[in-house]
């Protein structure tokens, strides 16, 4: 009985999530109009404001505010018009070596990253989404740690179809994944919209990271779940297909 009110609650959100996006592009058309209604008249009075610096400075920060408003737009209509992903083998050892290079420039030693997956298993999936995907979650629980914290990323094959965060069906035929952090934890309430498009606990966050990720993750025919307490930290728990032998068709 709770594994069916699991998995009905896991197919509630993923249709509430599909209802946000719809949402979310018919106003990134209409705000997009919006944008390019005053960016005509910004320029305008930029060209024409050369000698008054003071007008100058105004027009070139409405331009500057138009183009953070049009890149937003170009996220929210990336995550209602996905790209499908290139799947392909990727080796665990090798993706994780280069996503770690990329990675530490970006913590710059404030948190340690600690990343212990098993070399010689691969997954089936898009390396450049995953990396996208990975990315954000990394660099969200960067954000959320103290100076000093450290981030984990675990992988195991997957043997547990029903945890209490959330059911699996077939488990074994994915790589289970665990990103872990020491920060600040989220409430139940946080973590029950924490995919939702446009939702964020940022000052100056989208609210679209979290949800491309989720997105991307169910275009693989993945999972993604998140558990986490108030000052005690959180973990994804990522399900990604795992690849067949070397040789054998996918």
């Amino acid at each position: 009985v709770t594994e069916t009110r699991m998995i009905a609650e896991q197919l509630a959100k993923v249709r509430r999530l599909s209802s946000l996006g719809q949402l979310a592009a018919t106003v990134a058309h209409e705000f997009n109009n919006v944008l390019m209604g005053i960016l005509p008249f910004a320029r305008v009075i930029a060209k024409r404001g050369t000698g008054d610096a003071q007008l100058a400075t105004a027009a070139t920060s409405i331009d500057r505010s138009v183009s953070r408003g049009r890149a937003i737009v170009q996220q929210i209509l990336g995550f209602a018009q996905p790209a499908e992903p290139e799947l392909v083998r990727l080796p665990l050892g090798d993706f994780f070596a280069e996503f770690d290079e990329d990675m530490r420039p970006q913590l710059a030693n404030r948190v340690a990253l600690v990343i212990n997956v098993p070399a010689d298993m691969a997954i089936t999936g898009d390396a450049i989404q995953l990396h996208q995907v990975f990315s954000n979650l990394v660099l969200n629980a960067r954000d959320a740690s103290r100076a000093g914290g450290t981030i984990s990323i675990s992988a195991a094959r997957g043997l547990t179809g029903h945890a209490e965060f959330g059911v699996v069906r077939d488990p074994s035929a994915f790589v289970h994944f665990r990103v872990t952090d020491d920060g600040e934890g989220m409430s139940k309430e946080t973590t029950l919209r924490l995919f939702e498009p446009l939702f964020t606990t940022k000052a100056r966050g989208t609210g679209l990271g979290l949800a491309v990720s989720y997105q991307i993750v169910q275009r693989h025919g993945g999972h993604i779940f998140v558990e986490s307490t108030p000052g005690r930290g959180t973990t994804f728990h990522l399900y990604i297909p795992i690849a067949p032998p070397e040789g054998v068709p996918s």
